[in-house]
Formats: structure tokens, C-alpha cells, sequence
């Protein structure tokens, strides 16, 4: 071992006064080099013994994808392989929790146990917002709604959710990477959670000094990427984006305080909210928003940018089909069809 080598190097330094100092030296270079050419019996594999177990491998990959109940996601990308890390990264009020949601949503459904890591807002508040999706009216017409109103609303939300293993974290006190990180893989080891959303990454604090907050991100970055892949596990995170110059959307360069998240990434998913229909919406008071999708980063496949339109009391995402004034309502972004709320 490199040890040894050290210990033998130093014992020879002290008992043999007159080596020479070149000569100890490449001695210790020889032990060093033998180490390094030592062939590793766990890791080294002859490549054509891998080749028949590609198939099986293949249909496992498979079977553990997490179809998004986007199309387009599905169909180019593959949906969301396991284990992954995926971005979601956008501006304030540009609708990532909403979106990150309807995906935790999809994937319940499809029997994938989840884990929402929320930093930022109450497990009640996210109750809410999910209430507001599944029942199609806002929270504010909820909470000022008849009793008896409000009591369907939940029975309808509740009917949805049935048998869905969707849990929630509430760590908006505690935002310990250490304690996330520990918190994650208990509940990984107890439920078998194959998706974990964390609302959101800059949120997470790092225990221990580090120079400046782009080291902190970046351990921040790697930490979540090693999750995801003891796990076996797709995990989403989300992250804030530099303001950038107005009318231009985001890149890749946009996701804030470490460029380490683009590099740990398997997929990155950017949300954009056109500024011309910001000032619209001022304006007419439109409840639907034009939002720029961009799949930036597709590890294994093409990338692609849409127009979504996102409907801000429900808080829900459709494919901007249909006229300009009334956008389909029948296949909201990571919504079963039979549960949509109009």
C-alpha cells in the first residue's frame, strides 16, 4: 500500500545516512508505480463479459423509468431514468414547485414512492397547493369558500390521492444539508422512495466552514447526485436563477452560485416567464401565464425548447395547444387525464 511505501521510504531515510537522496526517491517512484499498475480485482472487468447482460440491464432501466405525463419529455427524453439527478431551475414566481409537483404527482401514480423536501413552505401550505391542482380552484377561493364547499373540495382531493405514497418533509427551520441528507436515506431505506424533490438548493445550509457559497453549492451539488445514486433514485432539484437581462431567457450559465450543478446534472429543465406576458397579465388580469420550457441539458438524448401555458390559480401546466384565448384543458402537464379539475 502507499503506506508502506512511506513507512519503508522513511525507515531507509533514518538507518541509511548516506543514501542518496535521489536514488530514495526513486525507489519510493517504483513502490508508487507498482501500486498504481496493480489491477484491481473488484473493478477491472474484461468488456466482452458485460455485453450479454446488457439487455437484462436494458429492461430494468426500463422498467424503472418515471414517465413525467409531459409528451414531449417522454417521448425525447425517455422521462426520467433512475437513478438521475434532474434541475428544474427558474426565476421567482415562475411556477418550479408547481411544476416539481405535478411530477411528484406522476410518479405517484405510477406506484413510485415519494419524498418532497420542502425548505421553503409548511407541509400545510403544500397541502394547499396540491388541493388546488387536484380540485381545479385556486387556494384563495378555497379558504374563503362555504364550509360544505371546502369539505368537497377536500373529499375530491382526497379520492385522488388515495393509495398514493407521496410523502412530505417540512424542513424550512432546519436546513442542514446534513440533516437532509440523513433524513432523505432513513426514509429511502423505510418506504423505498424512487423520487425525491428538494424545494430548493440554495435554501440548503452546509455545516463546517468553506471559503465562499459557490464551494457550498457545489458540495451541495455532489452531495444530492450521490443521493440519487445510493438510492436508486430520480432526484429533483430546484434551483433559483441569476435575474439576467430582462426580455432574455435563462441558460445554463443562469443557475445560481455554482456551475457544479450543470456538471452534476443528468437532465436540467429551465422555466421562463415571458416579460411581455407579465405586462399583459398586469394589465387584463389574465390568469394564464406563457412560460418558455427548455429542456437545456438531456445527458443521453435531444434538447428542446416550448411554450407551456401555466395557469396560475390551479397551479397547473398544459401544452400550449388550442387558440390563443381558450387553451386546451384536457391534458395538464403530469396530470392523469380522468383527474383533471375542468
Amino acid at each position: 500500500s502507499a503506506a508502506q511505501v512511506a513507512d519503508k521510504l522513511r525507515q531507509r531515510a533514518y538507518e541509511d545516512t548516506m543514501a542518496d537522496a535521489v536514488e530514495l526517491c526513486a525507489e519510493a517512484q517504483t513502490g508508487l508505480d507498482a501500486i498504481l499498475q496493480r489491477p484491481s480485482g473488484e473493478r477491472m472487468v474484461e468488456i466482452r463479459s458485460v455485453i450479454p447482460t446488457l439487455q437484462a440491464a436494458w429492461s430494468r432501466r426500463k422498467a424503472e423509468t418515471i414517465r413525467t405525463g409531459y409528451g414531449r419529455l417522454d417521448a425525447d427524453a425517455g422521462g426520467f431514468e433512475r437513478p438521475s439527478m434532474v434541475v428544474i431551475g427558474a426565476r421567482p414566481s415562475a411556477g418550479k414547485t408547481a411544476l416539481a409537483l405535478a411530477l411528484c404527482l406522476q410518479a405517484a401514480r405510477q406506484d413510485v414512492p415519494v419524498l418532497l423536501v420542502s425548505l421553503e413552505t409548511t407541509v400545510r401550505r403544500i397541502a394547499e397547493r396540491l388541493t388546488a391542482m387536484l380540485c381545479g380552484h385556486s387556494v384563495r377561493s378555497s379558504t374563503t369558500a362555504h364550509p360544505d364547499e371546502q369539505a368537497h373540495r377536500l373529499r375530491v382531493t382526497a379520492d385522488k390521492i388515495t393509495g398514493a405514497a407521496f410523502y412530505v418533509v417540512d424542513q424550512v427551520h432546519s436546513r442542514s444539508l446534513r440533516e437532509l441528507l440523513a433524513t432523505c436515506r432513513s426514509l429511502c431505506r423505510q418506504h423505498k422512495i424512487g423520487l425525491i424533490a428538494v424545494d430548493y438548493l440554495q435554501l440548503v445550509s452546509v455545516d463546517g466552514k468553506t471559503e465562499n457559497r459557490t464551494q457550498e453549492v457545489t458540495k451541495i451539488s455532489a452531495a444530492l447526485k450521490d443521493l440519487a445514486i445510493r438510492a436508486n433514485a430520480v432526484v429533483l432539484a430546484l434551483s433559483q436563477l441569476h435575474r439576467g437581462i430582462a426580455g432574455h431567457a435563462p441558460g445554463l450559465e443562469s443557475l445560481r452560485e455554482s456551475g457544479a450543478i450543470e456538471q452534476d446534472a443528468d437532465m436540467v429543465i429551465l422555466l421562463h416567464r415571458e416579460e411581455l406576458d407579465e405586462t399583459n397579465e398586469e394589465r387584463t388580469g389574465a390568469k394564464d401565464r406563457r412560460v418558455a420550457f427548455m429542456l437545456a441539458k438531456n445527458k443521453d438524448g435531444p434538447t428542446f425548447t416550448e411554450t407551456v401555458q401555466f395557469n396560475a390559480p390551479t397551479m397547473l401546466f398544459y401544452p400550449n395547444t388550442g387558440t390563443k384565448d381558450e387553451p386546451r384543458r384536457d391534458c395538464a402537464i403530469g396530470m392523469a387525464e380522468a383527474e383533471l379539475p375542468f
